[in-house]
């Protein structure tokens, strides 16, 4: 019996040992919590006072620059002084460069080898500046609507008779396209096309002039003279019988 008071006295014992712990630790804990907000309203305090510095320091960081610019006179091209980098500009203040003119090429290369080409007044680029065969052929309203001195080897179409000619140093000339056939040849003056009303006038006119023999045979008269004296007989000469006298 004594034993069992005992032990029942050391449990109680050990009980009240474990409330208190408790109540310790309870209190510890209340302290870390405590300790914990602490911590943050602290933080939120820096965060608020670091956000007020950086304003402030951008609102210094905008009047340094104004009183920069204030202070130092804008550059000019005998004088130095500040210069805002913008746009196509690099580089430093005191050492712009013009990044975007890089690879650029100036206009005294216009129209010259590895240049550019420059267009005229109408937006195109002059025939002078083109390969030979690109422009060949030139057309004009009329040939009124020619240049007054031509190039040679160009050819010229007046496309209002759509006829082509060439420039032969000092004049237009016309070039013969082909007719297709004889009948878009016009005929010439010396020659003429032997049409079938010549061909029959022509025959007409041989067999017109053809002679025809007399019945009674042809006249000496109608012979030539050569042919004439070739046919005359030879006068009869006297025979020795008819000399001789009886």
């Amino acid at each position: 019996m004594q034993a069992a008071v005992v032990a029942a006295e050391q449990a109680r014992d050990e009980a009240v040992a474990a409330r208190d712990q408790v109540v310790v630790d309870q209190t510890a804990l209340a302290d870390a919590v405590a300790d914990a907000e602490d911590a943050r309203d602290a933080a939120l305090g820096h965060a608020g006072t670091a956000q007020t510095a950086a304003g402030e320091a951008q609102t210094w960081a905008a009047a340094a620059e104004a009183v920069v610019i204030d202070q130092i006179p804008n550059a000019s091209a005998s004088t130095k002084g500040g210069l805002r980098l913008t746009g196509d500009l690099g580089g430093t203040w005191d050492a712009p460069t013009v990044p975007g003119l890089t690879g650029k090429q100036s206009t005294s290369e216009r129209n010259q080898p590895n240049g550019y080409a420059g267009l005229d007044g109408s937006g195109l680029v002059p025939a002078v500046l083109l390969p030979s065969y690109v422009d060949d052929v030139l057309e004009h309203a009329n040939l009124a609507g020619f240049p007054a001195t031509g190039s040679v080897g160009k050819i010229y179409v007046a496309l209002d008779t759509g006829r082509i000619y060439r420039w032969s140093g000092s004049a237009y000339v016309e070039i013969s396209a082909s007719p297709g056939s004889t009948d878009a040849v016009p005929e010439g003056s010396a020659n003429l096309y032997f049409t079938d009303a010549r061909a029959q006038a022509a025959t007409a006119a041989a067999i017109a002039a053809k002679y025809t023999k007399p019945a009674g045979g042809i006249p000496a008269a109608d012979l030539a003279a050569a042919v004439q004296t070739s046919s005359a007989r030879p006068t009869p000469r006297s025979s020795p019988a008819a000399s001789r006298t009886t």
